[in-house]
């Protein structure tokens, strides 16, 4: 016979529902938790990349000057320089004339 379900009425039975099984096509609670723990892995990716182009400009910026002394001091040698003056030591005879005044 007939499953006995909640009375409606003088002896009219609602028919019992049986849970349905799951679909193999429906997400699981486990599945939705993976898809979400990708779906954060590929943000982070995403905004790790957006910031690469700025990283990469401002190293760009802050080497550019360290990298631009050796080719500096490269140029060094075809610099014509003038002859050294000749000491003549008056900064110390004035100096020690100073100190005795």
């Amino acid at each position: 016979g007939r499953a006995p379900g909640p009375l409606l009425g003088p002896g009219q039975f609602l028919p019992v529902r049986l849970p349905e099984p799951p679909s193999p096509l429906t997400p699981t609670k486990p599945l939705k938790e993976k898809q979400q723990a990708m779906d954060r892995i590929v943000a982070n990716a995403l905004k790790t990349l957006r910031l690469v182009p700025r990283a990469t400009l401002i190293l760009m910026v802050l080497a550019a000057p360290v990298l631009a002394v050796p080719s500096m001091r490269a140029d060094a040698g075809s610099t014509i320089e003038a002859p050294a003056l000749k000491k003549t030591g008056v900064g110390f005879v004035l100096l020690v004339s100073l100190r005795r005044g």
